[in-house]
């Protein structure tokens, strides 16, 4: 499982200067990657096998200990 940072209620982080107001227009890609370990709190189970192709809103992987929380993948086409 991956670690992930976490910041108490009320921190404050100072940055320096401002983000540029850039917007680009992105080409949308043939493959998508959904991994498990990034979701914090739950056990994945997968539903699918690596590499199989899925039809947009099909689930993909549950949590263990609730089978009812399941995470599908999203495709707007």
């Amino acid at each position: 499982m991956s670690t992930g940072i976490r910041t108490r209620r009320g921190a404050k982080i100072n940055l320096k200067g401002e983000a540029e107001k850039i917007l680009h227009n992105a080409v949308p890609s043939e493959t998508y990657a959904l991994k498990p370990d990034n979701f914090f709190g739950i056990v994945p189970r997968l539903m699918a096998k690596e590499g199989e192709k899925i039809a947009g809103g099909a689930p993909v992987f549950h949590a263990k200990h609730n089978p009812e929380n399941c995470f599908s993948c999203f495709r707007n086409d």
